[in-house]
């Protein structure tokens, strides 16, 4: 039976992301940081399956956006909130630039300070929940080269090479917007879909299950996570955690093509 084009987002993903991001912050130079996306995520996960029915229409986001913000006043994520307030104005535009970030519009910022980076977390609350009310085929036949989100169209945060459930070897990449995960045949450039060879790039002695897949003929890369070697290995977590490959990469010429609704653009930032 041929693997399934799509799954949708996994059940618990924001809380297992949480915890990923405390594990990863145990030892990481940057811990209090990846504490504070982590806080994030649990407000995430908290308000994950409550939004009952959604369409995805931006007129949803506010009652979404409002909500996030309120549960991380009540909690350990309260820093995170304080003093944060958005007309629906400069919601509605904040949101509409971030989505066309993650749709690769090249003329489109990342977040760019902590007001975006609780709308970027609404953003992939509303979307996760649009990704789970969506049927999915578990027979249908992979599309080679298929490079956006079956649910939302939006481009891949990070690929993940699977170890079971009939899916070990196999590479699926997973939204950066919804987590809807689509298979991706290995050995062509998710980017581009050149049948050139792509090349692994990793950091010697750390994150052996993170790598940014680069290509030359696009010139661009995206990190896949081999669960193989790491099974608990998170695509937005790991990605946090390895930003010094990010530079690396970024040295050697080649330009990252995965949207991050989670950075702040500039880099690692105490939020």
């Amino acid at each position: 039976m041929a693997p399934p084009t799509w799954l949708p987002p996994r059940a618990g993903l924001f809380g297992e992301r949480a915890a990923r991001l405390r594990h990863l912050a145990a030892t990481h130079p940057m811990g209090a940081w990846l504490r504070a996306v982590a806080q994030l995520c649990d407000a995430q996960q908290h308000l994950d399956g409550t939004l009952g029915p959604v369409s995805g229409a931006l007129s949803e986001l506010p009652v979404v956006h409002a909500a996030l913000v309120q549960t991380l006043s009540e909690g350990e994520g309260r820093a995170l909130a304080q003093g944060l307030t958005l007309s629906l104005d400069a919601l509605s535009e904040r949101a509409q630039r971030l989505l066309a970030y993650t749709h690769a519009d090249p003329d489109a910022s990342g977040p760019q300070d902590r007001a975006d980076l609780l709308l970027g977390a609404s953003l992939q609350l509303l979307f996760t929940a649009v990704a789970r009310g969506t049927p999915v085929n578990p027979v249908q036949s992979p599309v080679p080269g298929e490079q956006r989100c079956p649910c939302c169209g939006s481009v891949a945060h990070a690929g993940v090479v699977l170890t079971a459930d009939g899916k070990a070897g196999l590479r699926y990449l997973e939204c950066s917007l919804c987590a809807t995960r689509w298979h991706a045949v290995r050995a062509r450039c998710s980017l581009c879909d050149s049948p050139r060879e792509v090349e692994y790039r990793g950091l010697e002695g750390a994150h052996p299950s993170v790598q940014a897949e680069t290509c030359d003929a696009c010139h661009g890369y995206v990190k896949t996570l081999f669960r193989d070697k790491d099974p608990h290995a998170d695509p937005l977590a790991d990605d946090l955690a390895t930003l010094v490959l990010d530079v690396l990469v970024g040295e050697a010429g080649y330009g990252r093509a995965a949207p991050c609704l989670l950075l702040i653009s500039g880099g690692p930032t105490q939020v």
